[in-house]
């Protein structure tokens, strides 16, 4: 399993690229996302020409010294996503588990200053945990969520986004 690669320019139209980060007899390349690093903290691109990172889930196999688990790494780009280096320090982020996945990143601003912020998943743990990094490659634990209410199958792809709640159903399905 690898990361296709395809372009649009109106999202109608898609034209198909070469594979952009491909397994290797080491490990399967899962779900993830993508971040431009702007301010350069990665160190990957410059100030002038940042670069595209992706965080992905690594799916080690048997020939990998980390065989049967999956952990978090890195590629990245400095030609717009045309072609991707993986990160030689991989994997950045790792549980010793089996079913660690799903990293989406994103860069977060607030009182005490900006840090990238990671949401995973322990699938079968039902276990959403969230990290934090200045430079995407180094992470520290900050907290987790669940198992809440939907304790049985498996939790995949995490998501955060901005939610602004007024207090009233503005809607009638209530958001």
């Amino acid at each position: 399993m690898s990361w296709g690669h395809a372009t649009s320019r109106d999202l109608l139209h898609w034209t198909e690229h070469p594979v952009a980060i491909a397994c290797d007899e080491t490990e399967d390349i899962f779900s993830g996302s993508v971040v431009v690093d702007h301010g350069n903290t990665s160190g990957f691109g410059t100030a002038d020409a940042p670069a595209l990172v992706a965080i992905y889930t690594s799916a080690y196999k048997a020939a990998s010294e980390h065989s049967g688990t999956q952990a978090q790494s890195l590629a990245y780009s400095t030609d717009a996503g045309m072609t991707w280096r993986k990160y030689e320090g991989n994997p950045v982020l790792t549980r010793d588990s089996a079913n660690f996945r799903d990293p989406k990143v994103f860069r977060y601003q607030g009182d005490q200053g900006a840090c990238w912020v990671m949401v995973a998943v322990e699938a079968q743990h039902q276990k959403v945990v969230f990290y934090r990094s200045e430079d995407l490659k180094s992470w520290d634990f900050l907290s987790d969520f669940g198992p809440a209410n939907a304790d049985a199958g498996e939790w995949e792809c995490p998501d955060l986004f901005p939610w602004r709640w007024t207090g009233n159903r503005t809607t009638s399905n209530g958001y």
